[in-house]
């Protein structure tokens, strides 16, 4: 079975994408007898913008009733893209409808948390991330400090079977370190990128592909290890669907 080409209808105009590029879309725009060929082209700004281009040539035929025709069609394309680039315009002007997710941009606002970290030979399953927070909860009671914030975590694969587990629990001072836990000052004020997600690993795996994104189409550097905020508890939910997750990437 051939795979049909898109397409979509705008003003009496059908418009059939018939080849994609790096940067542009090669289109056929037709309507009753008349058929041209354009280009949409994606071109990025220096400030992060991108600017959108339709570009098209028809030619004039000699015979007056063709050349006419010709004029009124050529006068409904031009029409035509103006309005479909107002409505790109208008639609991906929004964050949340260029990358899937509502990133913004905020500021930090935790001064200290207390982490451990392990490196595991496999994912590691919820039952034994929340060994490593119910550790650290315990260690901050005990050392008379105060929780300020849900438990964060940070999971990256370093070779094949090795899984750097580190999760983090916001303190109100900073307490002194005890083996593999460890009491860190954070960058009160810095710049971070945020985002929520609900769903499981898949959801806030894309999510954090779309923000890395984000970062590079904003010439954004990020300047520490990206976290999940786990507002929802996963021991006491085990729908993984219905996990919410911030995520937050610190950047520059």
């Amino acid at each position: 079975m051939v795979n049909q080409k898109p397409t979509f209808k705008h003003d009496e105009i059908k418009y059939t994408v018939e080849r994609v590029l790096s940067n542009a879309f090669e289109l056929k725009a037709s309507s009753n007898s008349q058929t041209t060929s354009l280009v949409l082209r994606l071109i990025p700004e220096t400030n992060g913008d991108v600017t959108l281009t339709f570009a098209t040539s028809i030619p004039l035929p000699h015979n007056p009733i063709d050349r006419i025709s010709t004029l009124i069609f050529s006068s409904h394309l031009k029409t035509s893209y103006k309005k479909i680039l107002t409505k790109l315009s208008n639609y991906y002007r929004l964050v949340k409808n260029l990358y899937g997710i509502d990133i913004k941009e905020s500021n930090v606002q935790v001064e200290f948390i207390t982490t451990q970290a392990e490196t595991f030979s496999h994912y590691p399953s919820v039952k034994e991330i929340y060994s490593l927070i119910d550790q650290v909860k315990s260690y901050v009671r005990n050392q008379g400090g105060a929780e300020t914030g849900l438990p964060m975590l940070h999971i990256s694969k370093l070779n094949p079977g090795q899984f750097f587990t580190q999760i983090g629990i916001p303190t109100d001072k900073q307490l002194s370190d005890f083996k593999t836990i460890k009491s860190k000052r954070m960058l009160k004020g810095g710049h971070i990128l945020t985002a929520e997600v609900v769903g499981n690993r898949l959801k806030i795996r894309e999510a954090k592909k779309q923000m890395e994104f984000y970062i590079q189409d904003q010439n954004k550097v990020t300047v520490a290890i990206s976290y999940e905020y786990l507002i929802t508890n996963r021991v006491e939910q085990p729908d993984s669907n219905k996990w919410v997750t911030q995520l937050y990437f610190p950047i520059i």
